[in-house]
Parts: structure tokens; sequence; C-alpha cells
């Protein structure tokens, strides 16, 4: 049966800084909590209700889950993202989805890992989460800029996901970037060989095409998430055209976010 899509007020019950230049959303929309899957994403706005400024709505990958809650990460970038960051509890927010299709974890994989790039690790913080409650290992390979751009994965931790950290000044983890701690996982994983691996990744174009070519290697099963800017969230006005699948054009709200890495990065 289709997914159905809800465009309805959501009420804030949690903002809260928790990285540098980061605020976590959580909104209570328990139609929209009760359908989303990992990958998906939702649209806000608009920001002020009687007022179209600024105009455009904005995507963000559901970075949890639970109850009838939904949590985004939110990077204070610019006007916009400052407005969300200054909304308090007890506000509402216009939310549209669950939207695009999300990542699909295939049956019987023994090995999950996760490759997360600075915000690139929303959509993957409730993979991780999904990917904890299935009989398979589980590790989530995170990098950032610096110690202070990095979330705390406590929660992660305690669902018995491994994980290993980068940063690009070496001030937390290793020093270096998320695709080398993907190489010393295999280094240190012999048996991770193959389709019994699938590897999710999202964050920096560089990051994710050269994480997609080490699968390409391995013949993992590599799925990657890719971020565009929308308008509608549902394939209406082709905003967000990425790339041309055997000459047909991609959105990346609809056919997406979720990609084959094949169809992004070539096989």
């Amino acid at each position: 049966m289709p997914m159905k899509r809800f465009h309805n007020r959501a009420k804030i019950v949690q903002v809260e800084d928790v990285a540098r230049d980061t605020v976590r959303l959580c909104l209570q929309v328990a139609e929209i909590a009760d359908q989303v899957e990992p990958g998906q994403f939702v649209m806000l706005g608009p920001l002020a209700p009687d007022s179209h400024d600024p105009f455009l709505n904005r995507p963000f990958s559901v970075h949890a889950c639970h109850d009838d809650i939904i949590e985004l990460l939110i990077g204070v970038v610019g006007r916009g993202s400052r407005m969300l960051s200054e909304f308090v509890p007890g506000q509402d927010l216009y939310v549209l989805g669950p939207l695009g299709s999300g990542f699909q974890v295939p049956a019987g994989a023994k090995h999950m890992v996760l490759v997360g790039g600075g915000l690139g690790i929303a959509p993957l913080f409730y993979l991780a989460q999904h990917c904890s409650r299935l009989a398979a290992k589980t590790v989530l390979l995170y990098g950032a800029g610096n110690s202070e751009q990095l979330l705390s994965t406590v929660t992660l931790t305690d669902l018995g996901v491994e994980l290993a950290l980068a940063t690009d000044d070496g001030s937390a983890g290793h020093h270096g970037h998320a695709g080398d701690l993907l190489l010393n996982w295999i280094a240190a994983q012999p048996e991770a060989r193959g389709r019994d691996t699938y590897l999710a990744t999202c964050g920096p174009e560089k990051m994710m095409a050269a994480v997609a070519a080490i699968g390409r290697e391995h013949d993992f099963q590599v799925e990657v998430s890719l971020e565009a800017r929308m308008a509608c969230g549902v394939g209406a006005c082709l905003g967000c055209t990425a790339f041309d699948v055997q000459g047909k054009a991609v959105r990346v709200c609809h056919e997406g976010p979720v990609f084959p890495a094949g169809e992004v990065f070539g096989p």
C-alpha cells in the first residue's frame, strides 16, 4: 500500500544545541512517526505561517524516531535555518512527509556499515537504530571537521552499534576522513567481503564517491543518500533533478534521496 503523506501542524517539543552550529529539533507528529522509514525526509514550512518570507520550504532527513516524535538535525548556515533554530517548545511548524525513498537494507546481510560525513550523519543515525534491531553487526564510521562538530553517539553505542570517529584536524578519533575509517574497518574484517556486507553512506559528494568506489572494489551492496535543494519535495517542480538513468531524469526527492551507488557514481 502506498505510504500516505501528511501536511500537518507539528508541535515542537524540544530544541537543543547538539554540536557547533547544529540544532536538534524534535517534533510531535504521530502521523509521520508511525510511517517514516530510515532515509526518508520531511519538508518544513512555511516557517512563518502568515508570511511567504522565506518563500521556500526546506527538506530535512529524519534523524531519529520514537513514539510520536521525529527528530531533525538543523545545520545553522543561513537565514531560514537560523529561524528554525530560534523556535521554542510549544510552537507549531507545518510538516509534509514522509517523503522520498529510504534505504533498502538487504535481508540476510551479515555486516551493516554506515559511513557519514558532517550533517550526512542525520539519516544514518536513524538507519543505525533500525539496523541495531536486526541480527547483523552494525558499525557507524563518522567523520567531521573537528571535535566540536561531532554529535554525541551514546544512544547508538547503548544499542550495541560499533563506532569509529574521524576528524579533519585530528581533534577527535582518527586524523583524516570517514573513508579512511572504512579502509581500516575492511582491513580488520577479512571475512567481510561480497554481498553479505551492506554499505550506506551520506555526506559530501567526494566522500560518497570514494566510499562507493571502495564498496564496488569489494563487491559490497552500496547505497548513497543524496542532498539537494528542493522546492516541493514531491517531484513536481523538477528543481532537484540530479542525473540521468538510462536517459531518464531522476529526481532526488521522488526516486531518491537514496539510490544504489552504481546509479549515481557508475558501475
